[in-house]
């Protein structure tokens, strides 16, 4: 049952990753390609900002500025804002008169390759950035913009426009060059951070849903080795039983000597039947821990008292009285070969190590809508680390051995198993040579 929950939820959440991611890398692409134009508006804006109209009065915008002080100094400027992002390859100022476009300056170094001098014509100006610089030519001052990319002879470009106007009036533009193909980039970059983090979920997700089915798979192949290997067992086993019952039968003729011999034979041949079938329900359980095939309304009180005619033999032989307090009665919905196992067994276990003459009480009470049972004995009891370890498969005390033989450790595993499945809770409280409380809680139906 685990194993198929865990591997619906990893399933689930596989699905949920590619998803999430598919989506992520979807909002990292939008958020950057989007967000970095308008981020890169918003920067050319400020950078219109720090350009007074005083800055831009004395320029002619032609060869004539080269050698003027507000030239350089609005290079200089230019230059100092295009340092500050390494995505911003050209800022610059221009102008438009009539089709032709020419720099007022920009941000090289005077001299340089790639410098576009006062006056020298833009003859490669891509669609958008002539019509902005015409809508600024007319007189309007739009806001700052980013143009779609476009390519020249000096690269794969996204330019960013903001208008500028000096103190006679004109009207200008100051751009900025942003490198695209470093945008996209920045963009992919992202994307593979997404699609990374996503990835190493999924592998986690698959690893995890590896180990589940695999283990599923080894417990699966476990309790069915373990049940033929059992079965092979028990058919033997019963035959031996079977044949030394009637070697110790009335028409017997054998000796003292063999007698015992053919009783040991006998007793060891029932115990180990005993722990074959404890073994097998123990494995039904662990392998169906949540069927309710033949599940029914079960009065408590019927139960109790079927247990009692059961064990009426073992409370003879051990001397033990078994006393029941019953402060109201109510039903259990769930199988009633399941609940009468678990009744059985704390009943019979309180029976097996109580001391001789001793007294085992049963008491039920209804609290809300549940049952509480408690088997209480005044035995051998079981000390507090043995305590932990009660409920573990196969596990027997050691003063629970030293008190008998007949034992295989399955029981109160299996009584946990079975109450668990029924929507209940087992508790114990015990102490080492005063007995041991065993309290089992059910919802009532």
């Amino acid at each position: 049952m685990f194993s198929t929950f865990a591997s619906r939820l990893i399933a689930i959440a596989f699905v949920g990753v590619v998803f999430l991611g598919a989506i992520s890398m979807y909002i990292a692409y939008v958020r950057t390609y989007e967000s970095v134009q308008v981020d890169l508006a918003d920067r050319v804006g400020r950078i219109a900002r720090t350009i007074s109209s005083r800055e831009l009065t004395p320029l002619t915008g032609t060869s004539a500025d080269i050698n003027a002080p507000a030239y350089l100094e609005l290079k200089d400027k230019l230059s100092s804002i295009r340092a500050v992002s390494p995505s911003v390859r050209f800022v610059y100022v221009m102008r438009i008169e009539g089709d032709s476009v020419y720099f007022v300056a920009d941000s090289e170094p005077v001299g340089s390759p790639d410098e576009s001098p006062a006056g020298q014509v833009y003859g490669e100006v891509d669609g958008p950035t002539l019509a902005y610089l015409k809508e600024v030519e007319a007189g309007y001052e739009p806001a700052p913009a980013s143009t779609p990319a476009y390519r020249d002879r000096w690269g794969y470009w996204v330019s960013v426009l903001a208008p500028l106007h000096d103190e006679r009036g004109r009207h200008f533009v100051v751009g900025a060059d942003v490198d695209y193909v470093a945008m996209i980039r920045q963009l992919y970059v992202e994307l593979a951070a997404v699609a990374g983090i996503s990835f190493f979920f999924l592998a986690l997700l698959g690893a995890a849903w590896y180990i589940v089915l695999r283990e599923a798979a080894y417990a699966k192949t476990k309790v069915l080795f373990m049940s033929i290997a059992s079965h092979e067992l028990r058919t033997p086993l019963t035959g031996i039983r079977w044949s030394s019952e009637l070697l110790l039968g009335t028409k017997s003729k054998l000796g003292k000597s063999e007698r015992t011999s053919v009783q040991r034979i006998h007793d060891e041949s029932v115990k180990l039947i005993l722990l074959i079938n404890d073994f097998l329900e123990y494995v039904s359980q662990s392998s169906s821990p949540n069927s309710r095939q033949s599940w029914a309304l079960c009065p408590i009180s019927q139960l109790l008292e079927h247990s009692a005619q059961i064990h009426a033999d073992a409370l003879r032989e051990q001397k033990v009285k078994l006393k029941f307090t019953a402060d109201g009665d109510a039903s259990v919905y769930g199988s009633r070969t399941e609940l009468q196992s678990v009744i059985d067994n704390v009943v019979s276990n309180a029976i097996k190590y109580s001391q001789k003459g001793g007294v085992v009480n049963v008491s039920t009470r209804v609290d809300g809508k549940k049952i509480v049972l408690t088997v209480t004995d005044h035995g051998i009891g079981i000390s507090d680390d043995d305590q932990k370890k009660v409920f573990v498969g196969m596990y027997r005390s050691p003063n629970a051995k030293a008190h008998t033989e007949v034992g295989t450790g399955f029981g109160l595993s299996l009584v946990k198993t079975i109450v668990e499945k029924h929507r209940g809770t087992v508790s114990l409280q015990s102490a080492l040579g005063q007995g041991t409380a065993i309290t089992i809680t059910l919802p009532t139906a």
